[in-house]
């Protein structure tokens, strides 16, 4: 058809994945697409075989990223900036793409969502799409364009220049959010509200097949607690302090830890945590079943999950979050940035944000929420 677009997606993650067909379905139907998604989600193989049993997106291209493990794991600076180099190279002889897209949706600023989208910036009249990712992209992603920009020092700065690391804050032309009035920071390109999940129904059966969501994925256990992924992100914390606490107040026989799609299991296992089976399923496809909320309480120190109830569906379910016993001494000033975001959202919203400060509040608000 003479005005038929195409749309790239770029995906670092399942919840990523979730938004940008939510996106799609939404506001985009009509128009062609392909994927670019990255092998660090676990079980990919599934996924990929499930996507394409659908037939949303035409051509899926698989990318291998280790960029914690081949560069960022560098302390010299030249070494890591030859590593960079080399992984940038990789990246681009992965991507065999011929097509000239109209639409590139992507997610966060990651290195490698930067590289892909100059790689195919075929049609200089495209539009960058920049497509909810979670909480991050209410508040520490948009640094790029507050008044006094936040760099780690000159350096990085000119670094990020010379190698097209800030690529897509530069070309952004549209943002989607699911609650744009929770955004801490203005952009100087159009902000759109992104439909609120769960208010179409139509939209289920896709995403089920797409994610292999069936009724034996339901949840008996009646606390739900959400892994944040510090290990895989190359942070500290005290999070397994924290979630022991929680299983020596409820039982390790009814808590369920939800293990975030980029962590291992092996730890939970090894210390005889129940954990779900299929870790790239979106918490908010149980939501979006109706498994979520029943009888469910959710907890976590600050995952997106126990936010999103919230943010992406306009629920004031309460759940539990352990920000407030976290320790972030360590975090960047980034992360303390999200951190502080998230605490500002808890305590604007206490009705819906349980915050315990001590081990004695915990166990109270263990023993008393009704969800």
């Amino acid at each position: 058809m003479k005005n038929e677009k195409r749309i790239l997606c770029i995906c670092d993650t399942p919840m990523q994945l979730l938004n940008m067909i939510n996106c799609i379905d939404a506001d985009f139907h009509d128009d062609k697409r392909d994927l670019v998604i990255t092998d660090e989600v676990k079980d990919i193989e599934t996924l990929i075989a499930n996507i394409k049993k659908t037939g949303f997106f035409d051509t899926v291209f698989i990318v291998k990223e280790d960029y914690m493990q081949a560069v960022y794991i560098h302390k010299n600076i030249i070494l890591k900036a030859v590593a960079f180099l080399q992984y940038k190279k990789r990246i681009q002889k992965s991507i065999h793409c011929s097509e000239c897209y109209d639409r590139i949706f992507f997610g966060g600023w990651g290195l490698l969502n930067n590289i892909v989208a100059k790689k195919c910036k075929k049609n200089k009249n495209a539009e960058y799409i920049w497509v909810d990712e979670g909480t991050s992209s209410y508040c520490a992603h948009g640094d790029f364009w507050r008044e006094k920009k936040v760099h780690e020092n000159t350096v990085s700065a000119f670094a990020k220049k010379v190698l097209g690391m800030e690529y897509l804050q530069k070309h952004t032309t549209m943002q989607y959010l699911y609650r744009p009035e929770l955004a801490d920071y203005t952009v100087p390109f159009e902000r759109k509200q992104l439909r609120l999940l769960g208010q179409h129904a139509e939209f289920l059966p896709l995403i089920n097949n797409i994610f292999g969501f069936d009724e034996q994925e339901n949840m008996r256990e009646k606390f739900i607690y959400f892994d944040t992924a510090l290990e895989t992100d190359g942070l500290t914390g005290n999070d397994k302090e924290l979630l022991q606490l929680v299983a020596s107040c409820v039982g390790k026989e009814n808590l369920l830890v939800k293990v975030h799609p980029r962590s291992s299991k092996d730890w939970y296992i090894r210390n005889g945590f129940h954990i779900n089976t299929n870790t790239f399923i979106p918490w908010e496809v149980y939501c979006l079943n109706g498994k979520a909320m029943s009888g469910k309480v959710l907890i976590s120190i600050f995952s997106t999950a126990i936010f999103s109830l919230y943010m992406y569906f306009g629920m004031n379910t309460p759940v539990v979050s352990l920000i407030h016993m976290f320790d972030i001494s360590s975090f960047s000033p980034y992360r303390k940035r999200l951190i502080e975001y998230l605490r500002n959202i808890c305590m604007k919203e206490p009705s819906v944000f349980h915050c315990p400060t001590n081990e004695d509040e915990l166990k109270n608000i263990l023993h008393t929420i009704n969800i």
